[in-house]
């Protein structure tokens, strides 16, 4: 997959939090369209939840809920929208984890 994204500029997905945060560590514009409970397209609104949270927080993402247009959020990402600002916090988290475990198993 990161091959692929070495080839796109935006890449559209369902609101799986791997995925999307694969998508922003490789400086690639995710567009997220998160999958609806009342849709029968999954058990419950966890996807739109996320969504939501992430937009809450200002994460560098382009949602697409029913309402709005694929296409325009297409357009976004060809009029310059694009991931600026994120950095990742998995090697700190990583090496902070790795820590609490050492301290707690000797």
């Amino acid at each position: 997959m990161k091959e692929m994204y070495q080839k796109c500029d935006c890449v559209v997905m369902h609101a799986g939090p791997a995925s999307m945060f694969d998508a922003l560590n490789a400086k690639i514009t995710p567009i997220i369209v998160p999958r609806y409970h009342d849709l029968n397209e999954h058990v419950n609104n966890h996807q739109v939840e996320f969504t939501k949270f992430l937009e809450s927080r200002a994460f560098p993402i382009i949602a697409v809920y029913p309402d709005d247009s694929l296409e325009g959020a297409l357009d976004d990402v060809r009029k310059g929208m694009a991931v600026k600002g994120y950095k990742s916090h998995q090697q700190k988290f990583c090496s902070d984890l790795e820590n609490i475990i050492e301290q707690l198993v000797p």
